[in-house]
């Protein structure tokens, strides 16, 4: 409507023209019109125009796209009836209200996809009269870039815990063995002399020891953030390397009234992992919803899932624990980043370097009222080999999860 317009507007202008003049003037428009919107819909920017009314005048492909409008019908329509995403109708009010320029603006959109857009909204001016007219909206979605921003965050954050504590930690290791093992004799010496308080003392010995064991696995974690996998793949079965992790968690579950349910899909095919990584990985998942779960001080749930959809195994683990805002997700594969007051941070990171080994991709979705869960997505190399199953073996949920 904007560009159809334009050349009858023209017209009412040049009445006085003659035929042929006004023909050769309206070839050239016709020409202007088409290459100004060849331009237009081929920006990697989302551009939307508006008049002092509301109403949309033109709105290009990518547009369309980003706020879930229909190209063609959208041109013509009131701008708050048809773009439903509240935050974009914020925006905009603000913008038109204010009569203030909106620059570099960033937003996350939750619909009508997830997204992350680079907002301008300025107003279009008369230059004859100085009024405003309309106002141009340019959206451009920054998700991808900001995607790869935090992944190489996170490079250059390993890159350099790798260079600091490589070599601290092979440091610490050897005088902690030493240390255990002169404790150990130090504790026996103690409850064979017998005098009075040595049970006392031995007691507060197998503290340190204690303490000791735990300095040690965090050590052990440091070294297995910065050090290469060297991962051995074989064909699992990813159901039942599930199962076999929540029944070694069981006991810690049930400990905490925490209840555990496994629904896995019997098409999940057989995958190459390395069974030893993978099982840690998601040991430590199982470990953070059940530590999210006590802060959050109410009756626990951990919903784990599978399935194999577009030739990629989903494995889905929900918590009703504390959750997380946009911040704190942003950050949650940074090593040394935790909300625990006991946490090392590594957890996750070690989770996140696993998972890619695998050729997988790992997302988290949280809010901070409550609740996350945890998406993993491995996509095969080859053809996968499908597992068939019983209906009844394998929709069967494990005494050991907990159900």
């Amino acid at each position: 409507m904007f560009f159809e317009d334009f050349p009858r507007r023209l017209l009412e202008k040049i009445e006085k023209c003659p035929p042929a003049q006004l023909r050769d003037y309206l070839k050239i428009i016709s020409r202007e019109r088409i290459f100004f919107k060849k331009v237009l819909e081929s920006m990697i920017e989302g551009i939307l125009i508006t008049d002092l009314d509301n109403s949309i005048l033109y709105c290009n492909h990518y547009a369309a796209r980003i706020f879930g409008l229909q190209e063609k019908s959208a041109v013509g329509s009131n701008y708050f009836s048809a773009v439903q995403n509240e935050q974009l109708k914020h925006i905009y009010s603000l913008a038109v209200r204010e009569f203030e320029p909106v620059r570099n603006a960033e937003y996350q959109l939750k619909e009508p996809a997830a997204i992350s857009v680079n907002v301008n909204i300025h107003p279009i001016v008369d230059d004859s009269t100085g009024k405003i007219i309309g106002h141009i909206f340019m959206l451009l979605d920054i998700t991808e870039k900001k995607n790869r921003m935090q992944k190489q965050r996170q490079m250059e954050s390993l890159a350099s815990l790798a260079s600091l504590t490589a070599g601290v930690a092979h440091e610490i290791k050897n005088p902690l063995a030493s240390i255990t093992l002169h404790i150990e004799l130090l504790e026996r010496q103690i409850r064979k002399s017998g005098f009075p308080g040595s049970e006392k003392s031995a007691e507060l010995l197998n503290v340190i020891s204690g303490e000791i064991l735990r300095l040690d696995s965090i050590v052990n974690d440091f070294l297995f953030s910065v050090r290469p996998l060297k991962p051995e793949f074989t064909e699992e079965n990813i159901n039942d390397l599930i199962t076999e992790t929540l029944q070694f968690m069981h006991l810690e579950f049930e400990e905490q009234g925490i209840r555990a349910v496994f629904r896995p899909d019997p098409q999940t095919p057989v995958f190459p992992v390395d069974k030893r990584y993978f099982r840690q990985a998601l040991l430590n998942i199982f470990k953070n919803s059940l530590q999210a779960i006590n802060e959050a001080g109410r009756a626990g749930l951990v919903e784990v899932k599978t399935a194999y959809k577009e030739k990629k195994i989903i494995i889905s683990v929900c918590d009703n624990g504390i959750g997380m805002n946009e911040s704190m997700i942003d950050k949650v594969f940074d090593p040394y980043f935790t909300t625990k007051k006991s946490g090392t941070g590594l957890g996750l990171t070690i989770v996140h370097k696993i998972i890619r080994e695998h050729n997988g991709e790992i997302h988290i979705s949280s809010d901070s009222s409550g609740g996350t869960e945890i998406i993993i997505e491995l996509l095969p190399q080859k053809e996968p080999l499908l597992i068939t199953a019983e209906p009844e073996t394998a929709g069967r949920i494990p005494h050991a999860a907990g159900n």
